[in-house]
C-alpha cells in the first residue's frame, strides 16, 4: 500500500516504466533457483558424508566441503541406476529438495512480475474522489455525539449496533434543514430541541404545536415564555414595534429608518419597484418619527396603527397632513435643541421636516405611486386583532438575551393567515437581528457577552420571502450570540427567495436533509456527499459459442468515480414509518437522514423522535402557560387578564408558568 501522502485523501505513486523484460524479478528467480540447488548439492553431499567419490569440493572444511550448486546433477547421473536403495534414496530427497525449492522459486517470480502490473492501481481508491461515510472515530471528531447540551441534529447508528445515539450541537454557528412536509421534522427536529434548549429562543411556529408540547416544560424551567399571536383576542402576548425607537436620543432616526425599510419591502419587489420602495420608505420614516413624537407628548407610546391611520386621515387629503407637518411642534420647549440645516432652532424635528418636503416635491404621479406603496405595506394594521397586539409592548427585544431570566418568544400564525402576517413576523424577524448586533461591546480586550445566547428557530424559512438584513447577519451574527435553525423544504425554495447566488446554504456550518421529494434538492445532496472511488471489473469472452471452454478469458479492473450517493439514491433515503388513515396517520418510527457538518465526512443517520425517548416525551407533555402577569421593576408579578385594548397596559406583559402541582412529571 502506498504511504498516505494527505490527511484530506491519497494518491497513487508514479508508476515508472513497465515495459520491457522484468529483470528484477527474473534476477530474483534465478538466484532463489541456484541457491535451491546448491541446497541440495550440499545435503546430498551431507548424507554420502562428503566421500571422495562425489569429487572434489571447491572449498574444504573440517566437517565437509562446498560443492558446485549443480553438482547432484552429475551425481545422479552416475549413481541413481543403481540399485542399492541406500544410494537412491538420497538423491530421491534431493530431487524432492529442489522440485519443492522450484516452485517456491516460480511463485515468488510470478509474485514479483504481476506485483508490476498492479503499480497503476495500487493505493488509488482516491484517485478519482475520497468521499466516504463518517465511521465513529469521524462521528465524535465532529463533535455531534459528545455534546450533552444544545440544539438536536438527527440520529447516528454505530456499524452492527442498534441503539441510537443522539447528535446534537451547540456551537454558535447555524443549521439548515431541508425537510419536506410531514418528513418528520417538528417531531425529530424542532420539538425536541426546543425540548433541550437551555436559553432564550424565537420560535416561528405556524400552528401553535410547538407552543402546546414545549412551552410548558420551557416555563417549568424557569423560562419567560411569550406568545405572540397576533390574530388571537386574548391569548396573546404583544409587541409593539415602534416602542423599539429610542426617541429623545441620536439613534432615533436609524431606528425609524430600520423600522421602515423592514415595513415597505416585503422580499418580493422588482427591479422596478425598487424605486417606489425607496421613497415610500423615506416618507415613513419620516412618519414614524411624527406620530413617535406625537405620541409622546400625550404621554403614550405610538403604535403601528397610529401609523397607519396617519397616512390616511378622514376628511383630509395627505398632501393637508404634510402640509401640517412641516410645522407640527414636536418639541413645544425647545428641549432637544433640535437646529435646521441653517442653524436655527425648530420645534418640528428636522427629519419630519426634510421628509414631508422631498415628498411634497413630487409630482402627482409620483406622489400617487409612493402613497400608494406606503399605504399597502401598512394595510395590515387595520385589522383591528392586530392592532391590537401591536399596540403595546409586553416584552423588549434586549429583554430576550439581557432579562435575569431566559425567555421564549413563540410567534404563533395560523396556517390561513400566514401570508397575511408575513409582513408583521418578517418585521420582528430583522428588528430582532439589526437591534441585537447592532454594537459590541468589551470589557478591556475581551467581549463582552450577553446574558443569554438566542436561537432563531424559523421553520419553512423561506415562505417569509427575501430578508436581506436576515440573510446579510448570517455571516456575523453568531459572534453576537444569535444561533439561527432553518427549516426549508428543498433548496429551490432558497433559490426562489434569495437567488441563484444565495449565501443562506454557504453560511450554515451543519446541514441537515431528510428524504427529498424535489430532484433539484437530491442533486445538491448528491454533490455534497462527494465523489469517492470505485472498481469496475471487464470481462472478454473468446472462442466458439458451441464450445463448452471458452478459448480466452480477459479480465481488467478499473477505477472508476462515482457520488457517494446518487440523486436516485438520495431520493430513496428510508422515510419515517407512519401508521394510520387520512388525518389520524402518524408517524412511528424514524427514517434515514444525512448530516453535513463542515470540515468532516457526511454522516448517514437515523431520525430522532421526541416520543420515543421517555425524557422527551414526559416534557412534552406538560400543559402551556396559560396565565398573564406583569413586570414590575424587572420582577414577573401574577395578574388577571386585562382588557386588551389600545395603550391600557403601560407595563410590560408576559405569560407565566403553568401550576405543576397537579402535573406528574
Amino acid at each position: 500500500m502506498a504511504k498516505r501522502q494527505s490527511e484530506l485523501y491519497r494518491i497513487p505513486r508514479k508508476p515508472g516504466y513497465l515495459g520491457g523484460y522484468n529483470w528484477r524479478a527474473t534476477a530474483l528467480g534465478c538466484l532463489l533457483l541456484v541457491v535451491v540447488n546448491f541446497v541440495a548439492t550440499q545435503y546430498i553431499a551431507a548424507r554420502f558424508q562428503y566421500q571422495s567419490a562425489l569429487g572434489a569440493p571447491l572449498l574444504r572444511a573440517k566437517s565437509g566441503g562446498l560443492y558446485q550448486p549443480f553438482s547432484w546433477i552429475v551425481w545422479g547421473w552416475r549413481y541413481c541406476t543403481s540399485r542399492d536403495e541406500r544410494i537412491r534414496q538420497p538423491f530421491f530427497e534431493g530431487e524432492m529438495i529442489v522440485f519443492v525449492g522450484s516452485l517456491l522459486c516460480v511463485g515468488i517470480f510470478f509474485v514479483l512480475a504481476s506485483r508490476r502490473a498492479r503499480q497503476l492501481t495500487e493505493n488509488a481508491e482516491d484517485l478519482h474522489g475520497s468521499a466516504r461515510w463518517a465511521d465513529g472515530d469521524n462521528v465524535r471528531d465532529t463533535g455531534l455525539l459528545t455534546t450533552k447540551h444544545g440544539v438536536y441534529v438527527g440520529g447516528w447508528c454505530a456499524e452492527g449496533e442498534r441503539r441510537l445515539n443522539y447528535l446534537r450541537h451547540n456551537g454558535p454557528e447555524h443549521i439548515l434543514a431541508f425537510a419536506p412536509t410531514r418528513s418528520g421534522k417538528g417531531v425529530g427536529l424542532v420539538i425536541p430541541s426546543l425540548l433541550a434548549w437551555e436559553e432564550s429562543a424565537v420560535i416561528y411556529d405556524i400552528k401553535g404545536e410547538n407552543w402546546a408540547k414545549t412551552g410548558g416544560f420551557r416555563s417549568q424551567q424557569g423560562h419567560l415564555c411569550f406568545k405572540f399571536s397576533p390574530v388571537e383576542e386574548q391569548a396573546s402576548s404583544r409587541f409593539n414595534p415602534l416602542s423599539e425607537v429610542r426617541l429623545f436620543t441620536p439613534r432615533d432616526v436609524s431606528d425609524a429608518q430600520n423600522i421602515a425599510n423592514m415595513i415597505v419591502r416585503t422580499g418580493e419587489d422588482s427591479p422596478q419597484e425598487r424605486y417606489w420602495q425607496d421613497a415610500a420608505s423615506s416618507i415613513t420614516t419620516g412618519m414614524i418619527l411624527h406620530v413617535c413624537y406625537e405620541a409622546a407628548l400625550e404621554a403614550r407610546v405610538a403604535c403601528l396603527a397610529d401609523l397607519a391611520h396617519a397616512f390616511t386621515r378622514p376628511g383630509s387629503s395627505f398632501r393637508d397632513t404634510l402640509d401640517e407637518l412641516l410645522n407640527f411642534e414636536h418639541d413645544p420647549g425647545y428641549a432637544h435643541d433640535w437646529r435646521m440645516p441653517t442653524g436655527a432652532q425648530t420645534l418640528t424635528h428636522p427629519v419630519v421636516r426634510e421628509k414631508v418636503q422631498e415628498m411634497l416635491d413630487k409630482e402627482d404621479r409620483d406622489f400617487g405611486g409612493v402613497l400608494s406603496t406606503a399605504k399597502t405595506a401598512l394595510t395590515l394594521y387595520s385589522d383591528p386583532l392586530v392592532a391590537k397586539n401591536t399596540s403595546a409592548s409586553d416584552f423588549t427585544i434586549d429583554d430576550l438575551v439581557n432579562h435575569e431570566r431566559p425567555m421564549s418568544l413563540y410567534l404563533v400564525v395560523p396556517p390561513s393567515d400566514k401570508i397575511r402576517l408575513r409582513p408583521l413576523i418578517r418585521l420582528m424577524f430583522t428588528m430582532t437581528v439589526n437591534r441585537l448586533t447592532e454594537k459590541m461591546v468589551f470589557q478591556g480586550a475581551e467581549q463582552k457577552r450577553n446574558k443569554h445566547r438566542l436561537l432563531l428557530l424559523i421553520d419553512e424559512f423561506p415562505s417569509l420571502n427575501r430578508m436581506e438584513v436576515f440573510a446579510d447577519a448570517l455571516s456575523y451574527m453568531a459572534g453576537y450570540g444569535l444561533k439561527a435553525y432553518l427549516i426549508t423544504q428543498d433548496i429551490r425554495q432558497i433559490v426562489d427567495a434569495y437567488g441563484n447566488n444565495e449565501s443562506i446554504v454557504s453560511n450554515c456550518h451543519v446541514r441537515i436533509a431528510f428524504a427529498p421529494n424535489q430532484f433539484e434538492t437530491a442533486e445538491l445532496l448528491s454533490k455534497m456527499t462527494g465523489t469517492t472511488t470505485v472498481q469496475k471489473a471487464s470481462y472478454n469472452f473468446s472462442g466458439s459459442r458451441l464450445s463448452p471452454v471458452m478459448a480466452h478469458i480477459n479480465a481488467s479492473v478499473d477505477h472508476i468515480e462515482r457520488p457517494l450517493m446518487t440523486p436516485d439514491e438520495v431520493l430513496r433515503l428510508k422515510p419515517p414509518q407512519k401508521r394510520g388513515d387520512g388525518a389520524q396517520e402518524r408517524i412511528v418510527a424514524p427514517g434515514q437522514m444525512l448530516i453535513f457538518v463542515s470540515g468532516h465526512h457526511p454522516i448517514l443517520g437515523t431520525q430522532m423522535l421526541y416520543f420515543l425517548d421517555p425524557v422527551l416525551n414526559s416534557r412534552a407533555e406538560l400543559p402551556p402557560p396559560n396565565e398573564f402577569i406583569t413586570m414590575e421593576d424587572g420582577q414577573p408579578v401574577p395578574q388577571l387578564p386585562l382588557n386588551r385594548t389600545r395603550h391600557v397596559i403601560s407595563k410590560p406583559e408576559l405569560v407565566s408558568p403553568p401550576d405543576l402541582s397537579s402535573v406528574n412529571p
